[in-house]
């Protein structure tokens, strides 16, 4: 054999154990095709024991290398032959029997639309609460609700598109549809209790798929029948009083919640003493009425005040829906009152602006860094840098004009805050700032006399759209701010905070507000400012600070200090620095004797009570009252005390003292009337004597039951709210929960 000839033979070899080697290979993996069919056939012949059609997919392997294609191209076929198989069984809809299913398809969707809904919008609130703590991160936290929040649902319902508010923890849709509105109360259970018994609550388990975590009102001394059934008048409804009894002399029918005592360890009056008084022609009672509030006399006010300063005062509701820090259990743990005991508010009450600057800490929060503090004279009574207790991620310079150099020598701390501006504050203090929500909680402060300039200014017409503090001093005092490109100066926009507070107080409280229909420019006898300003008080690019009325509680600035900002901070710093550790010497040390006093937990109760009740307007109006307006009816089941408050109101009440007869009314009236509002008692009367946790699901079992007998004979869109109102006791302490439904 030559030697070409062993050279053929060699590749020849070599090639047929190519094609050996790749025919294994297709076999191989044929045979792995065909295992995973395997398996896939005897998964869906365990799930329809269809083995005629298991074994139809079952192929051969194929023998030679060249049946490879073939057998690809066969099984495409297989599985399009069964998708059209499987296609034709489906049945085909044509002519007049597709025409009704269209029509009745149409006629769903209709109906659908014709129906109220509703649903929570809880993702969105956290969002946007979040963003107001930080805006420079995306934390998701969801601010504390209350009973309040149940209310403006409530009132949307009722009302409709007339309504002054909108609930911001749900949506309602289509509010004129609902037919009437159920408000069934269980008095005394709470959140665990559901949580923790779940199977004594299978009719409120199987009815309600929506529910929400709320502060239960017993926390701060209140109760659910307080705060739903009584709603606090909005600014307008005040405005529109006035102009009545001045102009028609009309009577109007006002609520009067009697003062609670604003210090603790004094006797608190009983909770929920409410009284409603009429306002007779030409007379006045010795209560707070409506109009004493709203109708003050000249020489009651200061002089360059034209109306009650207390009229800017944020109400209850109003600190509520702008997320201001509240004393509620287990949120806000680490906040501080801002006084040991508060004083009754007045019309002489003095007012200082605050304004904070934050930066971004590791905890993706933001932190305060400086804080300043201006009186009405306009003249700046503390200022002081603050470091953080946690590192600083972003110092957040753009916005804010703090730089790592300016904190470093920076001994203060957020507790030395605390110390001064307790000390400084009077009891009666009035606050006020720019979106002061954001101060506060940077401060970790509680403070109940709060204005804000974000609210009583509206250049837009919508309440959900703050105008910025550049934009309104720019419009009401004729002057620009913040122009710089180091960041914002608190002294500055604290500065004018207060001069926008004195310019609506110089003139009407529509002054500013589109929403009000409020004039938009002061009077040209106001000057460019619409206030006088003392020269002594302050001049022409700085602020005077009296030192010996400023004592140890604020940093001093010259008069005469024509330098830049930068230089200003740098002054401020190094007198900061230099106080810390004199402060610690002078100043009386608040928080730790505070916190070194037992509190008991009625005392606390009494302290939150009082904080609430100073927010307060004391101006309210009876939901059934509202219901009434719209021609729709009403009716009441609840104990003596709350019937006794609403029986003039136009509505059915009956008193209720267990939940046997609860039920019973209920049934009926929930067929017939718009508005029902029910409690069933007997939980929280039993509790006390109910040792083991076997009688409580007995008891809570048995309310289930027969709430499920009232849902049973609701009408169809209603809308349905069940309140579990909680507990707040020393061994017990359980937050309130809120069902909601479209029946």
């Amino acid at each position: 054999m030559t030697t070409e000839e062993k050279s053929l033979d060699s590749q020849s070899s070599k090639k047929v154990k190519r094609i050996e080697s790749k025919k294994r290979k297709a076999v191989a993996f044929l045979q792995l095709a065909k295992d995973v069919e395997a398996v896939k056939a005897s998964m869906k012949d365990s799930d329809d024991d269809d083995e005629v059609h298991t074994q139809a997919k079952k192929q051969k392997i194929p023998e030679a290398f060249g049946d490879i294609a073939s057998f690809v191209t066969q099984e495409k076929s297989t599985k399009i032959s069964e998708d059209n198989s499987e296609e034709v069984t489906k049945p085909k809809l044509s002519g007049d029997a597709l025409l009704e299913l269209r029509k009745t398809l149409r006629e769903k969707q209709r109906a659908s639309l014709d129906k109220p809904k509703v649903f929570l919008t809880l993702d969105a609130l956290a969002l946007e609460y979040g963003a107001m703590l930080c805006k420079e991160s995306l934390i998701s936290t969801l601010p504390p609700l209350f009973m309040l929040d149940v209310q403006h649902l409530l009132l949307y319902a009722i009302q409709g598109n007339l309504s002054s508010y909108r609930p911001r923890w749900c949506k309602l849709l289509r509010p004129g549809r609902v037919s009437s509105v159920v408000v069934i109360v269980l008095d005394g259970v709470g959140s665990d209790d559901y949580q923790t018994h779940p199977e004594s609550f299978s009719n409120l388990r199987k009815f309600f798929e929506m529910s929400v975590d709320m502060v239960p009102p017993v926390e701060y001394g209140s109760s659910v029948a307080d705060e739903l059934l009584y709603v606090p008048l909005s600014l307008r409804e005040k405005i529109q009083i006035r102009k009545t009894n001045h102009e028609k002399q009309e009577h109007y029918t006002m609520i009067n919640v009697e003062p609670m005592a604003p210090i603790i360890g004094e006797k608190v009056p009983q909770t929920g003493q409410v009284s409603v008084i009429k306002n007779e022609p030409k007379q006045e009672t010795a209560e707070d009425s409506e109009i004493k509030n709203i109708e003050v006399t000249s020489e009651q006010l200061p002089a360059s005040d034209r109306f009650p300063r207390t009229h800017l005062l944020l109400s209850t509701s109003q600190m509520v829906l702008e997320s201001f820090p509240m004393p509620i259990l287990n949120t806000n743990t680490d906040f501080v009152y801002t006084k040991e005991e508060y004083e009754t508010v007045t019309n002489r009450s003095p007012i200082f602006a605050v304004d904070c600057e934050m930066c971004l800490t590791v905890r993706m929060k933001s932190e305060l860094t400086r804080v300043s503090v201006v009186n009405e004279n306009l003249e700046c009574i503390y200022d002081t840098f603050v470091k953080p207790n946690y590192k600083i991620r972003d110092y957040l310079t753009r916005y804010s004009g703090i730089t790592k150099q300016i904190l470093d020598p920076v001994k203060t701390r957020l507790s030395d805050v605390h110390k001064h501006l307790r000390k400084i504050l009077p009891a009666d203090a009035i606050l006020c700032g720019q979106s002061l929500c954001g101060d506060l909680n940077a401060l970790q402060m509680f403070h109940p006399y709060v204005m804000d300039t974000s609210v009583m200014y509206n250049l837009n017409g919508d309440r959900k759209r703050k105008t910025g503090l550049k934009r309104l001093t720019a419009v009401f005092l004729r002057r620009d701010i913040q122009m710089g490109s180091s960041g914002h100066n608190s002294i500055e926009d604290a500065t004018a905070t207060m001069e926008l507070v004195k310019v609506k107080l110089a003139n009407d409280i529509a002054f500013g507000d589109c929403v009000l229909g409020g004039a938009m420019f002061p009077p040209e006898d106001q000057g460019d400012a619409g206030i006088k300003v003392d020269q002594e008080s302050q001049g022409d690019t700085g602020i005077k600070v009296d030192q010996e009325s400023q004592g140890d509680a604020g940093i001093k600035v010259d008069q005469e200090s024509g330098s830049d900002s930068k230089s200003d901070q740098q002054r401020i710093v190094a007198s900061t620095s230099m106080q810390g550790t004199r402060d610690q010497h002078t100043l009386v040390d608040v928080e730790s004797q505070s916190k070194s006093e037992t509190l008991s937990h009625r005392q606390i109760i009494d302290r939150r009570r009082s904080f609430f009740h100073n927010i307060s307007n004391r101006c309210y109006r009876s939901l059934f009252s509202i219901v009434k307006e719209l021609n729709k009816t009403a009716a009441l089941v609840d104990e003596m005390s709350v019937v006794q408050q609403h029986a003039d109101q136009d509505v059915v009440a009956m008193e209720s003292d267990c939940d046997r007869t609860s039920k019973s009314l209920s049934k009926s009236y929930v067929e017939y009337h718009d508005f029902v509002y029910t409690c069933f008692p007997s939980y929280k009367k039993e509790l006390e004597e109910t040792q083991t946790e076997e009688d409580k699901k007995k008891l809570l079992g048995r309310m289930d039951k027969r709430l499920g007998k009232v849902l049973k004979h609701t009408r169809a869109n209603s809308l349905i709210t069940v309140v579990l109102s909680g507990q707040s006791t020393a061994q017990n302490c359980q937050s309130a929960k809120t069902f909601i439904k479209i029946v």
